[in-house]
């Protein structure tokens, strides 16, 4: 082949593009399909955000419970009465939680399919022969859809949402983290899933209720329903004359109240309980999301970030890097988290020619080299 059919060759293979336009009057109408309805809408994606100790982990995996059984989530005169379902897989991305010491054994507790319940643990990448487990994020399409081709989920949990994003990726840039919701609505759409993003709060407690998760606010923009989990403002009962007490001292009570849903009326306000024997729904109860949010403890940004820093160095030394990077996603400025080492104490040494410096709680010994400013 002569050089310049090569080139006319070459030439044939560039793509060309078009703007791909329909008309409405050619869409066939649909209606919204729900796995819980007005909560968790089919071919969509939801949050459930909240503070820790709220139970969104676990309330999570009730839900998944439900789906793995086959039975109906509790309508509380919301919609029609709810036909039998068949049992469905379900798609964990987890995390914050081990899979033998607490997803298993809670989804065991709320009575789940364990059969049913598939948890990602990464990407094996094989070269030479040799297996290497890579961790996975949510801009990874390909594999994603693959998992979603297999497995036939009818409900994806990706908790926390954050930890899924990427390093690669800015949660607060709008333009870096909306091709990711786009395309997890558009898997959800094409395989006819509900996908929950579960998202912690920011420390910072300023702000209306639709800036109040972590990241930016497009992210909750893209999402068609937000439900917002929290402690139960109304106290428990009181026990019968004669005793002592109240009624399930021992539970954790919560709540979720639904703050967005742009399918159809916002559903009321659930409770649930936690215990030793596992979770409980416990129907609609009269609390707000401005109650829930009302009841978040409020610090100031100094002691704020002095407690999320001695939280993150708790378990021994970490890289800096590391460390800046997780503050970021909470919203604190390398500044900021530079005072509060400073603040603590926090001990600060190389790790080696070109690596960077490990941080860490001071103990007995001496802090010595000292990190330069950034």
């Amino acid at each position: 082949m002569t050089k310049t059919n090569k080139s006319k060759e070459v030439e044939k293979e560039q793509p060309t593009t078009r703007v791909n336009v329909i008309c409405l009057a050619d869409v066939v109408v649909e209606d919204v399909q729900w796995l819980w309805k007005p909560y968790l809408p089919i071919g969509k994606v939801t949050l459930l955000e909240g503070d820790p100790e709220s139970g969104k982990s676990y309330l999570s995996l009730a839900i998944a419970a439900y789906v793995s059984q086959g039975k109906t989530l509790p309508d509380y005169g919301v919609s029609a009465a709810g036909h039998q379902r068949e049992p469905r897989n379900v798609l964990l991305f987890t995390a914050e939680d081990g899979a033998a010491d607490t997803i298993k054994p809670r989804l065991l507790k709320v009575h789940g399919d364990e059969k049913r319940v598939f948890q990602i643990q990464g990407i094996i990448q094989t070269t030479d022969g040799k297996e290497v487990e890579l961790g996975i994020t949510l801009g990874q399409i390909g594999h994603i859809e693959e998992a979603l081709k297999q497995y036939r989920p009818e409900l994806v949990i990706v908790d926390p949402f954050q930890s899924f994003v990427g390093s690669d990726v800015d949660i607060h840039r709008s333009n870096e983290i909306r091709p990711v919701m786009d395309g997890l609505t558009k898997l959800a759409t094409k395989y006819g899933c509900a996908v929950v993003l579960i998202r912690h709060l920011r420390k910072d407690t300023s702000g209306s209720v639709n800036h109040r998760g972590v990241g930016s606010v497009d992210i909750y923009a893209a999402a068609r329903s937000v439900l917002l989990a929290g402690k139960n403002p109304i106290p428990p009962p009181i026990l019968a004359i004669g005793s002592t007490g109240q009624l399930g001292d021992d539970k954790t009570r919560c709540v979720f109240a639904q703050t967005k849903c742009s399918l159809t009326k916002h559903g009321p306000t659930l409770a649930y309980a936690i215990d030793e024997n596992g979770l409980t729904l416990d129907g609609p109860v009269s609390v707000t999301a401005d109650d829930i949010l009302q009841i978040v403890p409020k610090l100031t940004k100094r002691d704020d970030i002095e407690d999320w820093l001695m939280k993150s160095l708790a378990d021994g030394p970490k890289s800096a890097n590391d460390v800046k990077q997780a503050g970021r996603v909470e919203n604190y400025s390398e500044r900021q988290l530079n005072k509060a080492a400073e603040r603590l104490g926090v001990k600060r040494k190389p790790a080696g020619f070109g690596e960077s410096w490990m941080w860490s709680m001071p103990g007995p010994e001496l802090v010595e080299p000292v990190e330069p400013a950034a």
